[in-house]
Order: structure tokens, then C-alpha cells, then sequence
């Protein structure tokens, strides 16, 4: 059970790694794939003064147990 428990820490890490260099790079690929780690990134539209938003940030949500296993 420890044994499982700690493959599947390594398994979150290594997903949250590569969404965090995917986040970083120029590549924004959004696949449908339950297993993605793109579903731990999440876009932020923003301006200063309320225009268009041209900005975006790309946030990495730790916290996504239940809306991602849905």
C-alpha cells in the first residue's frame, strides 16, 4: 500500500513538471485526454484598465483533484 501510494506521488510530480515546462514554452496544446497535464493549467485573461484582454497568465492549480477527476 506505502509502495502505491509513493508511485503515485511520482506519477503527480512528474505531471505537474512537465505542465509547469508546458505552461512555460510557446506550445499551448489543450488535448482532451483525462491523463494530460495540461488540465493542472489554467488561463487568466487580464488588462489594466478593464480593454480587451491581449495579456495571458498561465497558472499551475495544485488543487485540482475533483474538478480533473470528473
Amino acid at each position: 500500500m506505502l509502495k502505491y501510494l509513493r508511485y503515485q506521488r511520482q506519477i503527480r510530480e512528474n505531471q505537474i513538471n512537465r505542465a509547469i515546462k508546458q505552461a512555460n514554452s510557446k506550445q499551448k496544446s489543450r488535448k482532451n485526454n483525462p491523463n494530460d497535464p495540461a488540465r493542472f493549467i489554467t488561463e487568466k485573461h487580464f488588462t489594466e484598465n478593464g480593454e480587451k484582454a491581449d495579456k495571458v497568465q498561465y497558472v499551475i492549480n495544485l488543487n485540482c483533484q475533483i474538478k480533473c477527476n470528473s
